[in-house]
């Protein structure tokens, strides 16, 4: 017979996890040896909030060589910030060096364009996208993001400048392209496969259709 608090907590998890403001009350207070199931595992420590680029250090970025790429996390980061952190892990075993920007104040304007604001949507992709183009190569995490920006706002600006300010690149295809390399370093308990998901709008500009 299954614990009644328990099960109750885990039909609730998707409505806390959109309730949840990183406060840590639910874990001084859950009973449960796990306290607060998956809510507790999505509390951020500073560090790493600092580390998916949420706070980062006045200056910081004049004080650091440019790095190999800008992971781009897209504004939803904290919703699933264990996956992001998965995909650090992945390129800091990779040897590659990187700048994390994301969140609320490099929003790629998609929610404004899909409501019909077409204006504010293309100044916060504007604001956005002059952040972005520090070494001209951006990883893109949230697939949302990555088509905004590569089929909407970076062909707009091409046509008004002439060229781009950067080339995006999902994160997925970067693995791709990797595979060999991540296999031989992944752990010898598991084996070394790697799953490449299949997105529509990506093999399309592939193909260049």
């Amino acid at each position: 017979m299954g614990n009644f608090f328990e099960d109750a907590l885990s039909g609730r998890i998707d409505e806390m996890l959109d309730a949840c403001t990183r406060c840590g009350k639910c874990v001084e207070a859950c009973p449960v040896a796990t306290p607060a199931g998956v809510v507790a595992r999505m509390q951020s420590s500073d560090d790493v909030l600092a580390r998916l680029g949420q706070k980062v250090a006045a200056g910081s970025a004049d004080t650091v060589a440019a790095p190999d790429f800008v992971f781009y996390t897209g504004c939803n980061l904290l919703k699933t910030p264990h996956i992001a952190l998965l995909a650090l892990d992945i390129m800091d075993a990779l040897g590659v060096t990187y700048r994390v920007m994301g969140g609320p104040t490099h929003c790629c304007g998609v929610i404004q364009l899909r409501t019909g604001d077409t204006s504010v949507s293309a100044n916060m992709a504007a604001n956005t996208m002059s952040k972005l183009a520090q070494t001209g190569q951006v990883l893109s995490w949230c697939p949302s993001c990555h088509v905004q920006f590569s089929e909407v706002m970076m062909p707009a600006y091409e046509r008004s400048v002439g060229s781009r300010p950067f080339e995006m690149t999902p994160f997925m295809r970067f693995l791709g392209e990797r595979c060999g390399r991540c296999c031989a370093i992944a752990c010898p308990c598991v084996l070394p496969c790697i799953a490449i998901p299949a997105f529509p709008a990506w093999s399309r500009q592939r193909s260049g259709s």
